[in-house]
């Protein structure tokens, strides 16, 4: 419990470290992501990020709250269907995120908290690490507590800025 506990408190202090810099112009945004992370499974994920884009002289950064779903595309009793949300800062070199995630397969539900770290280019694409810690003893469903995600974050103002 003690090490969940300062997983998530260093988390939540670190994250912010990343937007501060000589910002050009701020504007609050969204931004379609999709994904795919491969654990036990290998699961595709569609997200909705909704926060704010930053452009400033060191690059882009896009932050704020993450929402949406993941699943394994199989079917009947194999199928995992995930919803989740979270916060993410990513920009520059660095991406951070936490999600709360509820995993649904035949019936039976696991809900992990997954802190992730990893590199970005500009806010855009994001490669990360995750390792998803269970709260419940019983592991129902087949997914990994190792996993690793490749993301974009597809804005018009950080894809204009990002390629321009």
């Amino acid at each position: 419990m003690i090490k969940k506990t300062i997983i998530c408190v260093g988390f939540i202090f670190l994250a912010p470290i990343s937007l501060y810099s000589q910002v050009k112009h701020r504007k609050p945004d969204y931004a379609l992501s999709p994904g795919i992370s491969i654990q036990k499974e290998v699961l595709y994920e569609i997200n909705t990020l909704i926060g704010r884009y930053e452009n400033s002289t060191g690059g882009n950064a896009f932050g704020g709250v993450r929402f949406g779903f993941e699943s394994n595309l199989k079917q009947g009793i194999n199928n995992i269907i995930a919803p989740k949300i979270g916060l993410e800062i990513s920009g520059m070199l660095i991406c951070l995120r936490i999600t709360a995630i509820n995993y649904f397969q035949n019936h039976k539900n696991q809900f992990t908290l997954l802190p992730e770290f990893g590199i970005s280019y500009m806010g855009f694409v994001n490669l990360t690490y995750g390792y998803n810690i269970f709260m419940s003893k019983n592991n129902f469903i087949d997914i990994g507590s190792h996993r690793i995600c490749l993301t974009f974050n597809l804005n018009r103002d950080l894809i204009d800025d990002t390629f321009n």
